[in-house]
């Protein structure tokens, strides 16, 4: 299968786009800091673009973002790092920094990557659509279109429970 979202931002691997292979890995301490320092950002420069409420609440609003970056509220792990992550811009995001990281010499930019990871979103949806296919013939056109073998929604994991092996009844003394 080809790498998921959540694979782009949680292994160590490399992606082709648009003909170029990329390095990806987990997000190390730079990456995690740079996601937390454009999450406060995003939270003041909403702040700041509040146009329909007065100067009072808008100076409230920024002293409450400057609160909550002091808090840690966008720290890793935090609920609102997180929550971040489960959306595309999130994962774009991260997924930029982690990119321009680890390939400092190719091209990166925020556009390359925002239009990888709708690739990824579109390929998700086809691998979903085939997995509800009842069509064989249509399944198999949906998985060749991103590049997966047409039998391979087919496959089951092996579970120990359907091992042939059969489980020892006796514990041996060490």
């Amino acid at each position: 299968m080809p790498p998921t979202l959540s694979d782009l931002i949680g292994s160590s691997a490399e992606i082709t786009f648009e003909g170029i292979t990329y390095k990806v890995r987990p997000p190390d301490q730079i990456a995690q800091g740079m996601f937390t320092t454009w999450l406060a950002r995003r939270d003041r420069e909403n702040a700041v673009r509040a146009s329909d409420v007065d100067d009072a609440t808008q100076e409230k609003l920024l002293r409450f973002s400057g609160i909550n970056f002091a808090a840690g509220l966008y720290d890793w792990g935090s609920d609102a790092y997180v929550t971040a992550l489960q959306t595309p811009v999130g994962v774009a995001k991260m997924l930029y920094f982690v990119l321009r990281n680890e390939n400092p010499a190719l091209p990166i930019s925020e556009e390359l990557v925002m239009r990888l990871v709708g690739h990824k979103i579109a390929e998700i949806a086809i691998l979903l659509q085939a997995e509800a296919e009842t069509d064989p013939a249509v399944k198999k056109n949906l998985l060749r279109s991103v590049g997966l073998p047409p039998d391979s929604l087919n496959k089951k994991p092996k579970s120990s429970s359907s091992s042939p092996t059969r489980r020892s009844t006796s514990r041996r003394k060490r």
